[in-house]
């Protein structure tokens, strides 16, 4: 609904600045009653800057068409187009708008006055951010920028083999490409290991130089919501993922398929956050248990994670949300006359869907990630951020060159991969882990990730194995050894009784 309605906000407004656009003493537009009421929700939630004194109801047109092409609001591939399509500002300004955007109005400086509420991801973030931690500085590695083997050898203390191009790392084995794999699909040997390499990262400062490095990015706003926000994501994802593989070469970034989770009834019973994967968090939102367990952020506070105080939820990326962006119809459309015009929607709006969609996912988690800004601070903003790029990835192959010219580098890179998505059927209902599950009361089966004891599981198979332990009984997954040992004392109790 969010999408559509940002949507809507932004037809309405460019057809009232062509409008209403000139010849306003005032210079203000006035919002339809129902687009007026998802403004305020939307200043108050989001924290959309309005200045002083104004109301959604007559809303300044310069700060109007400058929000819209200057923030998030706005598919940013169209920033371009909407600033060429736009009529020069008129002359007569409101009173209370000043006559350039105040200290810190996207840029680095601060943030604007008078602003209250949490910001949103791809919007604009209410507060400045400040590091307090102490960062070493011992991040100065610049491997990541490698696309070949080659070239990655000696970041990673290998001797290379000038004859065959084969780097041997200090362990005596071949180096390879990392192959990205889903978080659930990992073993547990793997999963243990990635979890030791990135405590050590948190430990040696590592994690929290790289960490610092997308704070001062957002502050900028100049990637979030541009097109560069592809590409620069991309090299960013190499940082961390290099590091890891210092630590152990045979690492990689694994990414998280939050489509997986999506398909069970309630998401946050999904396994992913329980002690033997990215951790639970109390009541306070913060998080006690996994490889981020009591982490000390940038801003010297612990790591928080869905607390519900703050008001903010989102939702994960569903199957239909990526067979938008990858629909078969838009593959290879053809180039007309009128092709300019077409590629300066379809082809943007299809990734800037993609971008909105991962925004609300930041806003799933809460916390820590439902902030611009302190996003990098979860262990978690990596891996959603990778699975982001795989569906990038996926987009960029199958679309016409003309779709996405000058977005990402074309150079293809070595040292990363993808592995497949976890796919079922009813002919194979193997989802390559134990933690996940092939869903099969669906008219189409999917891979779902495994549930938590104690969560829900109505509507599930039980001869599907939805639960993680135990089965589904009465719509609830139930760990059957901790039935049996309750069972158990129960029998002992009642013995006790009789004895007496």
């Amino acid at each position: 609904m969010f999408v559509w309605n940002r949507f809507i906000l932004i037809f309405v407004a460019i057809i009232a600045i062509f409008k209403y656009g000139y010849g306003l003493d005032a210079s203000k537009i006035k919002l339809p009653d129902g687009l007026m009421q998802m403004c305020k929700d939307w200043s108050r939630r989001y924290g959309i800057y309005i200045p002083t004194g104004e109301e959604c109801d007559q809303i300044p047109l310069t700060f109007l068409t400058t929000f819209l092409s200057s923030v998030d609001v706005m598919p940013g591939y169209m920033v371009e187009m909407f600033h060429n399509l736009l009529p020069p500002p008129p002359v007569a300004m409101s009173k209370n708008f000043p006559q350039s955007p105040p200290p810190g109005f996207m840029t680095n400086q601060g943030p604007p006055p008078n602003m209250n509420g949490r910001g949103s991801l791809g919007i604009m973030s209410p507060k400045h951010y400040t590091i307090t931690k102490h960062l070493i500085g011992n991040y100065t590695d610049n491997g990541w920028k490698c696309k070949t083997l080659a070239c990655l050898c000696p970041h990673l203390n290998g001797r290379l083999i000038s004859e065959t191009k084969t780097c041997i790392l200090p362990n005596g084995k071949i180096l390879k490409k990392a192959i990205r794999k889903e978080y659930r699909t990992l073993t547990d040997d793997e999963r243990h290991r990635y979890h030791s390499a990135f405590k050590q990262l948190m430990g040696n400062g590592i994690f929290d130089e790289i960490s610092s490095i997308h704070v001062y990015v957002a502050e900028g706003s100049n990637v979030h919501g541009r097109p560069k926000f592809w590409s620069w994501h991309r090299k960013y994802l190499k940082k961390i993922e290099l590091e890891l593989r210092k630590i152990d070469p045979d690492l990689f970034l694994p990414y998280w398929d939050t489509t997986l989770d999506q398909g069970i009834p309630n998401p946050y019973d999904s396994i992913m956050w329980t002690d033997d994967f990215m951790g639970r968090s109390d009541e306070n939102g913060t998080v006690i248990s996994g490889p981020a367990a009591h982490w000390i952020t940038l801003s010297k506070k612990p790591l928080q994670r869905r607390n519900k105080s703050d008001g903010i939820e989102g939702e994960l990326y569903k199957e239909n949300d990526l067979r938008l962006v990858l629909k078969e119809t838009q593959v290879d459309m053809p180039r007309k006359k009128s092709g300019k015009f077409k590629y300066y929607f379809e082809c943007p709006i299809q990734l800037d869907l993609l971008e909105t969609a991962h925004a609300t996912a930041h806003d799933f988690i809460g916390g820590d990630m439902a902030d611009l800004e302190s996003a990098s601070n979860e262990p978690v903003f990596y891996m959603l951020h990778c699975f982001i790029d795989l569906i990038y990835e996926v987009w960029r192959q199958q679309k016409d060159p003309n779709c996405h010219a000058g977005l990402i580098e074309e150079e293809p890179d070595e040292t990363f991969g993808y592995a497949p998505r976890p796919r079922c059927s009813q002919d194979n209902i193997d989802c390559g882990s134990k933690n996940l599950f092939c869903d099969l009361s669906r008219r189409e089966p999917r891979c779902a990730v495994k549930i938590k004891t104690g969560g829900i599981c109505i509507g599930l198979r039980n001869e599907d194995y939805p639960c993680f332990e135990g089965s589904c009984r009465q719509n609830r997954c139930v760990d059957e050894n901790t039935e049996i040992n309750a069972q158990k004392k129960q029998v002992i109790a009642m013995n006790k009784k009789i004895l007496i």
